[in-house]
């Protein structure tokens, strides 16, 4: 199969767990994506672990302007070939900006 058809099956795969308001707040917040499902991440991980591991399908699915198949590309991807350079805001990013929220518990 190639990856045009494995993207199609998340796409749809991901159409089924949407959630129209979690899309909307994260739009109006000003989390820009062209299409987002607002699939919790917690789907999107088993989601994504039905793929077998594919470090090329991986790319592929991250250069796609969705947020739920950039989050899914960071799991399918192979843990040690991940790069900020081929996924620059995945887990090694450090341009994500930390919370100026104090958290709400002691620690």
């Amino acid at each position: 199969m190639d990856y045009t058809s494995r993207m199609v099956a998340l796409l749809r795969e991901l159409r089924r767990e949407r959630n129209g308001a979690v899309a909307d707040s994260m739009r109006y917040y000003g989390t820009p994506y062209g299409l987002n499902y607002g699939v919790s991440l917690p789907t999107l991980r088993r989601i994504a672990r039905a793929e077998a591991p594919d470090h090329g399908f991986a790319r592929y699915l991250y250069r796609q302007d969705v947020r739920g198949l950039r989050l899914a590309a960071l799991h399918i991807a192979c843990p040690a070939c991940l790069t900020p350079e081929e996924f620059p805001h995945g887990p090694q990013a450090s341009s994500i900006p930390k919370s100026p929220r104090k958290p709400l518990l002691p620690c």
